[in-house]
């Protein structure tokens, strides 16, 4: 007999320590609710992540740019039109800072160097997707000031003369930011449009912006839409 009862309670315990289906389901849902909370938590704290390296990377164009100005007697890099309007690597904005971002071009770069000179114009948010075409980038200039080409050259040339005299403060208006809108380098204010805001605003719905003075700001969409044509994109 009690050899019996031995067992017989060894039996009870064994069957207790055993999840029921309900007991599992519960666990199941514990689980699941965890992650609906912590999911988008983590999903911020990777944006805001991307967003300071991009931040960080915008510095570095800064500084790039401000070497280039000192090179060039006061005068920024700049987007010129290509003889009849054809391509050519020369005539990139970007691709005048290579050399000052540690990759040398030369007079004639093969697909892979200007693929190497591309990376520093990716932003960490959109930068798979910018993987084949060199000539394409996640920033865009300011076309006000930066792009020389067509009709803006007299209008443009001055524009930079005036914030190269101190006429324009730097701190007010926009060099480059967030932006690839149709495949273009450049911004203006024409293309702050709702259908092109993930385009331009790839951190939580913000963009990050650099001044002339090489500081840089987050701008929602809203603030870049009502900054139309102030002192955030010509100073006048």
């Amino acid at each position: 007999m009690p050899i019996l009862k031995c067992c017989h309670r060894r039996s009870e315990t064994v069957g207790r320590s055993r999840f029921t289906l309900i007991e599992l389901l519960f666990v199941i849902a514990i689980i699941a609710i965890l992650a609906s909370l912590l999911l988008p938590a983590l999903g911020r704290a990777k944006g805001r992540s991307q967003q300071i390296s991009c931040n960080t990377r915008l510095k570095q164009i800064g500084m790039a740019s401000v070497q280039y100005v000192n090179d060039f007697n006061g005068y920024w890099p700049i987007k010129t039109s290509p003889p009849s309007g054809s391509s050519i690597w020369s005539d990139f904005w970007f691709t005048k800072l290579s050399g000052y971002m540690g990759v040398e071009l030369g007079t004639s770069p093969n697909s892979t160097l200007l693929q190497k000179a591309q990376k520093p114009f990716l932003c960490p948010a959109k930068a798979s997707g910018f993987t084949t075409d060199w000539w394409t980038i996640c920033y865009a200039y300011n076309y006000y000031f930066v792009y020389y080409g067509y009709g803006e050259v007299t209008s443009n040339i001055e524009r930079m003369r005036l914030l190269k005299s101190g006429r324009i403060k730097p701190s007010q208006v926009m060099y480059v930011m967030d932006g690839q809108v149709s495949g273009h380098q450049y911004i203006y204010t024409a293309l702050i449009l709702p259908e092109n805001k993930e385009n331009i605003c790839y951190h939580m719905g913000s963009a990050n912006t650099m001044f002339f003075d090489i500081h840089v700001e987050s701008k929602t969409f809203l603030q870049l839409s009502t900054d139309a044509y102030s002192a955030f994109w010509t100073s006048y």
